[in-house]
């Protein structure tokens, strides 16, 4: 990781250097909380570190993370990573969102916060540690427990780049999700990558409203701290309290999905006044691209450059727009930062313009899916290549370009159409505040398209109205003729529509 030493192999490296370069700089911002500076922010890691090498847990033994949003789970997490390897969860969630996690086998000690008790979710192992987290009077974590398994010795922390850092699930929009073993080399690569294609610098503030178990949450705590960058830190989205929150902890730098974007720029006057008034350096929008006019209109509103991330776990940053000194194509995610290629349905590369589906090849890419050979193999191909199941193309001066997902594209009669697109179209309409397109069974076509839509608050249009629309802007075979308004989306917790679902609530309501 680029700072002011050049031996940065890992987080803690990282805070560790910040914290001696420049220990009274804001590491963590938090509202209703004093800044936590990056000696402050250095010590409470070591020392529950410190705390956590003395129960015998050393840099192979996963530790789990379990409790609410907030700087004491940026905390916990640096916590275990510098000790282990990280297994962040989200608290509050439905049992089955961790079951599979804390089952693999993986994880010997589950870090909970103040008040979650053992008794509100089933643990899987009997010989797993259950170590609750407590703040004293100064307000420093520490673990408490069975004091009984704590080790004699406490092994120094030996983290090696090639080593598991933490395990993440994917998003699982396709299917169910799955468990991706994320390297030390791969965070470092990733936040060199991501600090120099949006200039961050230490005087950044960088606001995460995303929860910091998913892999866009993660990178917005790592980036900021290997950057000497401070993190804002929220413990929920309140929108009520975003206005206030923008005002007084004045951050830079946002990280959102296109489903947030579009939420504020539909409906809080506020937040758009607040950011005005206190503008960002730059938006990063992730776990989805926005359409070129939807870019413009949103870079207009909040007064600040919009710049499109293409990610997944599995591969971390594979393509983006830069902030300065490079040229911004509409329509593409800018220009990849690994090896990029197109393959046809026989996995053979295509050339320029030529839509496929997007394979890459980097350090950041995952080596396997853990305990799960078959999506391995489906999933990883010879030469470190990693199928993403995104349809795309490049073209001749190397730009990429989204066009859908293999799983999602609809064969209409023959006709296969991208529900990307539609969605787009969709979205353009004065009335539409968000849409999205899915496939039904028909007899005669095979497959049809229904279009699921939320209108903008106190607007209304007929079905006959949009169909008509849409008839003026997109070819007949790709239009949808079945208009379903809906009060919101179903999403992932990351903002990607789930088109199953949806197609699942169509059926269930026409039963």
């Amino acid at each position: 990781m680029d700072g002011p030493h050049a031996d940065v192999h890992t987080l803690f490296d990282a805070l560790s250097a910040w914290a001696t370069a420049t220990p009274d700089a804001p590491a963590l911002l938090a509202p209703g909380r004093a800044p936590v500076s990056y000696r402050e922010l250095h010590d409470a890691v070591d020392r529950l570190a410190t705390e956590l090498r003395a129960r015998g847990l050393s840099r192979h033994d996963g530790i789990a993370v379990l409790m609410p949003e907030g700087p004491d789970y940026a905390v916990a997490m640096l916590a275990a990573i510098s000790v282990g390897v990280a297994v962040p969860l989200t608290w509050p969630t439905p049992p089955a969102e961790y079951r599979r996690p804390l089952a693999s086998g993986r994880v010997h000690a589950v870090l909970v916060g103040d008040g979650i008790r053992s008794t509100e979710f089933d643990l899987p192992q009997t010989d797993v540690l259950w170590l609750p987290l407590a703040s004293d009077s100064a307000g420093r974590l520490h673990v408490g427990g069975d004091a009984s398994r704590r080790s004699d010795t406490v092994p120094a922390p030996t983290p090696l780049p090639s080593d598991t850092a933490l395990i993440l699930q994917s998003s699982g929009t396709t299917g169910r999700p799955k468990l991706v073993p994320v390297t030390h080399r791969a965070i470092a690569s990733t936040c060199n990558a991501l600090i120099a294609g949006r200039g961050l610098t230490p005087a950044d503030r960088c606001l995460n409203p995303v929860k910091l178990a998913y892999a866009q949450g993660f990178y917005a705590l790592a980036i900021p701290i290997a950057a000497g960058a401070a993190l804002i830190s929220i413990p929920e989205l309140d929108f009520d309290a975003l206005p206030q929150w923008l005002g007084e902890l004045a951050p830079t730098y946002l990280t959102a999905t296109p489903g947030l974007l579009r939420l504020l720029a539909a409906q809080r006057d506020d937040v758009r006044s607040a950011l005005r008034q206190a503008p960002l350096r730059c938006i990063n929008c992730t776990a989805g691209a926005l359409s070129p006019g939807e870019i413009v209109d949103l870079q207009s509103l909040f007064g600040a450059p919009i710049l499109n991330l293409y990610g997944m776990t599995e591969a971390a940053a594979i393509a983006s727009e830069v902030h300065e000194g490079g040229s911004r194509v509409p329509g593409s995610v800018g220009l990849p930062w690994c090896d990029v290629q197109i393959l046809d349905q026989d996995l053979q590369s295509l050339p320029a313009t030529e839509r496929g589906e997007i394979v890459v090849r980097s350090p950041r890419v995952a080596a396997c899916y853990i305990d799960d050979a078959e999506a391995t193999a489906a999933a990883f191909l010879p030469g470190g290549w990693f199928r993403t199941g995104d349809i795309g193309r490049l073209d001749h001066n190397g730009y990429l370009y989204l066009t859908g997902r293999l799983g999602e594209v609809i064969n209409r009669g023959g006709e296969k159409i991208s529900p990307v697109e539609i969605d787009d179209l969709l979205r353009r309409h004065p009335a539409v505040a968000d849409a999205a397109v899915f496939a039904v069974v028909d007899e005669r076509l095979g497959e049809d398209i229904v279009a699921a839509i939320a209108l903008r608050e106190g607007m209304s249009v007929s079905p006959r109205a949009m169909r008509t629309w849409l008839a003026a802007r997109v070819a007949q075979f790709k239009a949808p003729r079945r208009i379903w308004f809906v009060q919101a989306l179903p999403r992932t917790p990351t903002g990607k529509v789930q088109r199953g679902e949806l197609a699942r609530r169509w059926a269930e309501e026409r039963r």
